[in-house]
């Protein structure tokens, strides 16, 4: 889940309850399951830097430079934008629902 958007630990569990009596394969344990987002959070997440104004107000930012190499970089972007747009395409009956507009 998004770092923004919080889920509690007790709904996270329900979740993987229900995967698992629904009979989902290799369902992880919730300890597994926040392991791994927090691997995945250091691997790709994008670190804030705080900053203070002249007034003395702390706020935050992310480095714009980080976003662009890692969106240009990213192994996960390249399968999203080149491997479901070529999909999209190639299923006819996807690509009857496609509307294309001029650009």
């Amino acid at each position: 889940n998004m770092p923004r958007l919080r889920v509690s630990s007790s709904l996270m569990c329900m979740f993987l309850w229900m995967l698992r009596e629904s009979g989902a394969k290799d369902v992880p344990s919730f300890d597994r399951l926040r392991q791994v987002q927090k691997e995945i959070r250091a691997k790709y997440g994008i670190p804030s830097i705080p900053c203070k104004s002249p007034l003395g107000n702390v706020f935050f930012i992310n480095d714009p430079r980080t976003i662009i190499a890692q969106a240009r970089d990213s192994f996960i972007f390249y399968l999203i934008y080149h491997l479901n747009l070529e999909k999209d395409w190639a299923n006819p009956a996807v690509q009857a629902q496609m509307h294309v507009y001029p650009e």
